[in-house]
C-alpha cells in the first residue's frame, strides 16, 4: 500500500519541482511495492531450492521446435485425412450397393431429424460441449426442400450405412470432432447426433452453400455477374436480381474472385470501390461492400446484351494480360464464368461469343430469366447452351436459393467426371453444429468429394462432400511454451495468407456462415514511429515467406504485441520461424521474443507427488487448464487438490506421459515449493499491513497462488497464464507494470495491481487533494492508477477523463504525441441497431382484400418478414413442386417461424480496437501548453501548463497540470479507448483502400474446369408455365395463407 501521505508532502508546490518530484515518486514507489510483494524472497527462493530442481538451462533452438511442431501436427491431421478416406470409400461402397428405388414414401425412410431430436435421447460430452448420441448420426434437411422428395429418400437410405464407419473412426482417434457428408441433394448427415442449433426462427442453412462444400465440390472460378438494369426490370424484377445476386455471392470463397456489372445501353462496375479491377478476392468483406453496392441499383434504359457481355469478356482479358496479376496470383485461373441475371429479350448477342469466346468456349455463361414476366426467354437460355453454361427461372423470391444452387453443380461436371481425389483444407470458420456459446472455438476442416462408382453411371455430379472438423485450438495445444515462454506463441496461415490460428484471432461469439478471412498483417501489429515502415516491410517479408512455403527466420526488432484483453500494446523485439505442415497447404510460424534465450530442463525423475500440499493452506493453489496428465487431466478441473490425489494414487507413469508433460509436473512442483513459502509471507504482510487487498503469484508451470483464498474467485479468468494480460505485460517489462482492474464482484470499484517478473499485490493509491493543481499518474495504456481529484476516477481513460490534457499531448504539432496508438477491425461484428424513423400509430385491423393481393404479388411483401417466413418452406414448391407438400408445411407454420432470425436490435457492423502505448521516439519528459481562447460564455482566454515525466522504473507517467479551463473548443472532445462502431464511410473506405492493394497469395488447388466426356447440352431447367390462372391461383394461395396466420396471431 502506497499511503495517503506517501504523495500529499509538497506535492504541488512549483511546476519545476516535477521532475523531482517523480523521481522521489519513481524510487519510493518501487521500494514499498519490492517490500510488500514479497519480490525478493520470491527472487531468494526461486534462486535456492527451485534451482536445484533444474538439471540444465539450454538454448532455444526455435528452427528445431517448429520443425518438431510441424511434424506433430502433419501426423495429428494426417490422422483425420485416413479417417476421412475410409468415410468417403464407405460412402461411395454403399452407394454403389444401393438399389434407386423410384417408388419409396416418407413412412418408409426412418433417420433421426436433427431439429426434432429429443433431449432423452442425448448426453453431454465435455468434448463435443454438447448433449449428442454415439450410437448414430443426425440428419438435417433445409426447409426448402420437401423431405419426401424420392431422391431425398433414397440418399437417407444408403447414407445410413455411414454409422459404422463413423463410430469406428470415433474408436480409432477419441480426439476426432464432427464427421460428416453433405449431399449434392441438400441434406447433411453428421456424426455423432445432436440437437440442431436453431440460430433465430427461421434456419436457412444449406449445406451446400458452406465454403467447405463449394470449395470441395468444384475447383474456384473467376466471375463477372451481369445485371440488367434496363427500364423494364423497375420494382420486382430488380429487387429479385439483387437478392439472387447475394444469394451467388453466398457461394463464393476465398480462392474466387468476382465483380459486379450493371448495364442497359452502358455497362459499368456496380460497386466504385472495385471498379479498378476486373476481379476482387470474394472473401467476407468485399462480398458485404458488394451486397451494399447492389442495393444502390435502380432501373432505367434499354437492355443491351452486347454492351453487357462484350464489357465482360474485355475485363477477363484485362486481367489475364496484366503481369501485376500473375506475378501475385490474383484471380482463380481457373473456371471462368459470366452469369448474367435479366428479366428476359430477343437478343442472343451471338457475335460477342463469336469474337471472344468461340470456339474453345473457354467461359462459361449462365442465364437466369428473373420474374413472373411474358418476356421471351429462348435467347437468353440459347446463350447458356451456347456457352457450356446453364439456364434457370426465378419466378419468384422462394425459387432463388434453389436455382441459384444450380450453376454449381455444372461448375463441379469436370471434377466428377474425372474423378479426382484430392484432400482441401478450408480457412478457420465457426461451426454451425456447435453452440453459439461453446468453447470449441474456430475449426478447419478437412474434406473429399464423393463420386458416384456405379459402372453404368453417366452422372455428371458428384454425391456430395465428406468432411471432418479439427478445432483450430487443437493445433495451438502443440505450442512449446516450455521452451518459448508464455509470451511466445504459434500461428498458422494458408496460402492466401489468411489466418487458421493465431493469439489475436477472434475464436469465440457467434456463428458466422463465412470465415472471417483475417490476413496475417492485420493480426500482427505495427507501430505508428519512425520504426513502422521496417516493421511492415519485415511482417510482409515474413507473410510472403511462409506462403511461398519457404523455411527460414526472421527478426523483427522494436514492435508491438497485443494484450489479451486487446487494451494494451507493448514493445519487444521478437524471431519468427516458420516451416510447411506436410500433407495440408498449411504454413506454421513460431514467434520466440528476443529475451527468451534459455529455458530450464528439469530432472524427470522422479515424479513429484506434492506431498506438501497435505498441509492446512490459508492460501487458494490453483492450476491453469493445462495438459499436464494426458489421458487423465480432465479429472483435474484446475484443482491443487485432484492433482494431488491422483499423483498419490500411483496411476501415473512416466510412460504414460509426453515429455512437454513431465517437465511441466517437475516445473510445477518446484512453483508449489515457493509458493507455499510466499503463502506464509503474505500471510505475514497482510497481518501488519490490513489494507493490502490481495496478494497473488503467477509461474510460468501454471500455479496461481491467492491470499487470502477467500479472493481465489476473482481470479477464476486468469489461471491460464498464458492467456493473461497481467502475466504477459509483465513478463514485457523491465520493471512494475502497475494497472487499474475492476474488482470483479463490484465493478464502480477500481484496485490497482502492481505486478513485476510474477509476484503480484493489489492495492489503492491516493494522493492528496488539490483544487489549484490536477495531478495525474496514468499507466502505459492511458488509464488512469491514481490522482488528486475524485478516487472513482481510477481506472478511466484520461481522453474521457481530461480531454484537454489528452488531447495536447496527441497534437502531432507539437513534440508529442506522447501516446502511439495501434487499430484492428473486425468485420464480423454485431451492434446495436441503428434508429430509424418510423410510424408510431396503430396498426389497423387486418383484413384481407384487394390491396394485400397487390402486396402479396410485389417484392416489398417478399421481403417483409413474413415473407420470409413462408419463403423458407418454399411456396414455390407448395405450387410447383411434390404434391401433399402445401398441407404439410402449412401445418408446420407457428408463431416461432415470424421471426427473420435477426434481432431488431441487432445487425451486422465493423468494430474498431484500439490500443495506446508510450512512444519510444518521445522525450521521457515535457512541458506543453493548453490555449484556449476567449468565447461568450468564457470572456477571457485560458492557459494550463501540463509537465510529462516518465517513472523510469515502472510503466507510469506522472502528469502534473493546471486545473481545466472551462471551454476549449476541439481539445474538449472526449477521446475514448473502448471498442467502437466505425461509420459506413469508414468502412467502406478501409475496404476499398485494402482492395486497391491486394496482398500477394499462393495457388495451391488443382484445376478442373473442363471435361471431354462432359454433356454440355444439359443447359437448361424446365420451363415453369406462367399462365394468368397460375399466377392467380398462386397469389390467391398466398393471400389465404397470410390471412389465416395473421388471424390465428
Amino acid at each position: 500500500q502506497v499511503s495517503a501521505g506517501m504523495l500529499s508532502y509538497q506535492l504541488f508546490c512549483l511546476s519545476n519541482s516535477v521532475k523531482e518530484w517523480s523521481k522521489h515518486l519513481d524510487g519510493d514507489l518501487v521500494m514499498k511495492l519490492n517490500l510488500l510483494s514479497g519480490y525478493d524472497v520470491f527472487k531468494l527462493r526461486y534462486k535456492g531450492e527451485f534451482s536445484k530442481k533444474i538439471e540444465n538451462f539450454l538454448n532455444v533452438n526455435a528452427s528445431g521446435l517448429v520443425e518438431n511442431m510441424a511434424d506433430q501436427l502433419s501426423k495429428m491431421l494426417s490422422k483425420k485425412m485416413d479417417a476421412l478416406w475410409r468415410l468417403v470409400h464407405a460412402a461411395e461402397e454403399a452407394a454403389k450397393n444401393h438399389t434407386y428405388n423410384p417408388f419409396l414414401e416418407k413412412s418408409d425412410v426412418t433417420y433421426p431429424n436433427a431439429k426434432e431430436m429429443s433431449e432423452d435421447d442425448l448426453e453431454y460430452n465435455s468434448h463435443f460441449q454438447q448433449k449428442v448420441n454415439f450410437n448414430y448420426s443426425s440428419v438435417h434437411i433445409p426447409v426448402e426442400i420437401y423431405d419426401g422428395e424420392i431422391s431425398i429418400l433414397n440418399g437417407l437410405n444408403w447414407t445410413a450405412d455411414l454409422n459404422e464407419q463413423f463410430k469406428k473412426n470415433y474408436k480409432q482417434d477419441p480426439q476426432m470432432l464432427w464427421q460428416f457428408f453433405g449431399s449434392q441433394t441438400g441434406f447433411m448427415r453428421t456424426y455423432p447426433a445432436s440437437r440442431w442449433n436453431k440460430r433465430g426462427s427461421v434456419d436457412l442453412f444449406d449445406v451446400r452453400r458452406q465454403s467447405w462444400y463449394t470449395q470441395g465440390s468444384s475447383s474456384p472460378k473467376d466471375m463477372i455477374i451481369l445485371i440488367d438494369k434496363s427500364g423494364s426490370t423497375h420494382g420486382q424484377a430488380l429487387q429479385l436480381m439483387k437478392n439472387a445476386v447475394k444469394s451467388i455471392l453466398d457461394t463464393l470463397g476465398e480462392n474466387d474472385f468476382v465483380n459486379i456489372v450493371s448495364f442497359a445501353q452502358e455497362a459499368e462496375f456496380v460497386s466504385k470501390c472495385f471498379n479498378h479491377t476486373a476481379f476482387v478476392q470474394a472473401n467476407y468483406r468485399n462480398k458485404k461492400q458488394l451486397e451494399k453496392d447492389v442495393d444502390e441499383l435502380v432501373a432505367g434504359g434499354q437492355a443491351e446484351y452486347k454492351v453487357g457481355l462484350r464489357f465482360a469478356f474485355e475485363k477477363f482479358e484485362e486481367f489475364a494480360n496484366s503481369s501485376r496479376n500473375r506475378e501475385d496470383n490474383m484471380g482463380a485461373n481457373c473456371n471462368k464464368v459470366i452469369i448474367l441475371l435479366t428479366d428476359g429479350g430477343t437478343d442472343n448477342a451471338e457475335e460477342v461469343f463469336k469474337e471472344y469466346n468461340w470456339p474453345h468456349k473457354s467461359v462459361r455463361v449462365f442465364t437466369y430469366a428473373i420474374g413472373p414476366t411474358a418476356t421471351p426467354v429462348a435467347a437468353i437460355k440459347w446463350m447458356a447452351c451456347a456457352n457450356r453454361g446453364y439456364f434457370s427461372q426465378i419466378p419468384a423470391m422462394g425459387a432463388i436459393r434453389a436455382r441459384v444452387q444450380e450453376y454449381l453443380e455444372v461448375l463441379g461436371r469436370p471434377l466428377a467426371l474425372a474423378f479426382i481425389e484430392h484432400t482441401e483444407w478450408t480457412s478457420s470458420h465457426k461451426t454451425p453444429l456447435a453452440p453459439d456459446n461453446s468453447g470449441l472455438g474456430m475449426m478447419t476442416t478437412v474434406t473429399l468429394p464423393v463420386y458416384n462408382r456405379t459402372l453404368e453411371s453417366l452422372n455428371q455430379t458428384i454425391l456430395g462432400v465428406m468432411g471432418i472438423d479439427v478445432p483450430t485450438s487443437e493445433l495451438g495445444r502443440r505450442t512449446p511454451y516450455t521452451k518459448i515462454g508464455p509470451n511466445g506463441y504459434s500461428f498458422a496461415i494458408n496460402p492466401n495468407g489468411y489466418a487458421v490460428f493465431h493469439p489475436n484471432l477472434k475464436s469465440t461469439g457467434r456463428y458466422m456462415k463465412d470465415p472471417p478471412n483475417i490476413d496475417l498483417l492485420e493480426l500482427e501489429l505495427q507501430p505508428d514511429t519512425s520504426q513502422s515502415d521496417a516493421v511492415e516491410a519485415k511482417l510482409t517479408e515474413l507473410r510472403n515467406q511462409m506462403i511461398d512455403g519457404n523455411t527460414g527466420r526472421l527478426e523483427i526488432m522494436n514492435t508491438l504485441f497485443l494484450s489479451p484483453d486487446k487494451k494494451y500494446a507493448s514493445w519487444s523485439s521478437a524471431s519468427y520461424t516458420f516451416t510447411n505442415i506436410t500433407n495440408t497447404t498449411f504454413r506454421l510460424g513460431l514467434c520466440v521474443p528476443e529475451f527468451q534465450k534459455q529455458y530450464p530442463l528439469f530432472n524427470a525423475t522422479p515424479l513429484p507427488d506434492f506431498r506438501e500440499l497435505q498441509t492446512d493452506l490459508k492460501s487458494a493453489f490453483m492450476l491453469a487448464p493445462w495438459d499436464y496428465l494426458g489421458d487423465q487431466h480432465e479429472g483435474l478441473n484446475n484443482s491443487i487438490e485432484a492433482l494431488l490425489r491422483i499423483m498419490q494414487s500411483g496411476n501415473v507413469k512416466e510412460s504414460d506421459l509426453s515429455e512437454e508433460q513431465i517437465q511441466l509436473l517437475q516445473h510445477l512442483a518446484g512453483d508449489v515449493d515457493v509458493g507455499l513459502h510466499l503463502s506464509n509471507f503474505f500471510e505475514d504482510i497482510r497481518r501488519n499491513h490490513p489494507e493490502i487487498t490481495i496478494s497473488f503469484l503467477g509461474t510460468n508451470g501454471g500455479l496461481t497462488v491467492v491470499h487470502p483464498a477467500s479472493e481465489a474467485e476473482k481470479f477464476a479468468d486468469l489461471l491460464d497464464i498464458r492467456n493473461a494480460t497481467y502475466y504477459q505485460r509483465a513478463i514485457y517489462a523491465p520493471g512494475y507494470v502497475i494497472t487499474p482492474v475492476l474488482d470483479p464482484q463490484n465493478d464502480s470499484v477500481a484496485l490497482v495491481m502492481a505486478v513485476r517478473s510474477a509476484a503480484i499485490h493489489g492495492e489503492k493509491y491516493r494522493v492528496a487533494d488539490d483544487e489549484d493543481v490536477y495531478c495525474y499518474l496514468v499507466d502505459d495504456g492511458g488509464f488512469l492508477v491514481a490522482s488528486n481529484q475524485d478516487e472513482d476516477q481510477v481506472g478511466t481513460f484520461l481522453g474521457e477523463l481530461d480531454p484537454q490534457v489528452w488531447n495536447t499531448m496527441q497534437n502531432e504539432t507539437a513534440t508529442t504525441p506522447v501516446f502511439g496508438r495501434t487499430v484492428q477491425h473486425d468485420f464480423q461484428a454485431i451492434c446495436k441497431a441503428k434508429e430509424e424513423t418510423t410510424s408510431s400509430g396503430v396498426r389497423s385491423f387486418f383484413v384481407p382484400s384487394v390491396t394485400m393481393l397487390y402486396d402479396a404479388l410485389t417484392v416489398n411483401w417478399w421481403t417483409s418478414r413474413v415473407a420470409w417466413a413462408f419463403t423458407s418452406f418454399n411456396v414455390y414448391s407448395w405450387l410447383f413442386g411434390p404434391g401433399g407438400v402445401f398441407g404439410q408445411v402449412l401445418e408446420a407454420v407457428d408463431e416461432s417461424y415470424f421471426d427473420d432470425g435477426v434481432s431488431d436490435e441487432e445487425e451486422d457492423c465493423v468494430m474498431a480496437y484500439q490500443q495506446f502505448y508510450f512512444r519510444r521516439d518521445k522525450p521521457s519528459n515535457q512541458t506543453l501548453d493548453i490555449e484556449c481562447p476567449a468565447t461568450a460564455s468564457m470572456l477571457t482566454s485560458c492557459e494550463r501548463e501540463v509537465r510529462i515525466v516518465r517513472l523510469p522504473q515502472t510503466n507510469l507517467m506522472f502528469i502534473v497540470a493546471k486545473p481545466k479551463c472551462e471551454e476549449c473548443g476541439a481539445l474538449d472532445t472526449p477521446v475514448g479507448q473502448e471498442p467502437y462502431r466505425i461509420s459506413d464511410e469508414e468502412e467502406k473506405s478501409l475496404i476499398c483502400s485494402l482492395s486497391m492493394h491486394p496482398r500477394r497469395r499462393v495457388v495451391s488447388y488443382g484445376c478442373y474446369d473442363k471435361d471431354d466426356n462432359e454433356d454440355d447440352s444439359k443447359c437448361g431447367a424446365q420451363a415453369i408455365a406462367h399462365s394468368k390462372v397460375m399466377a392467380i391461383i398462386a397469389s390467391l394461395v398466398t393471400t389465404a395463407v397470410v390471412w389465416l396466420i395473421s388471424q390465428h396471431h
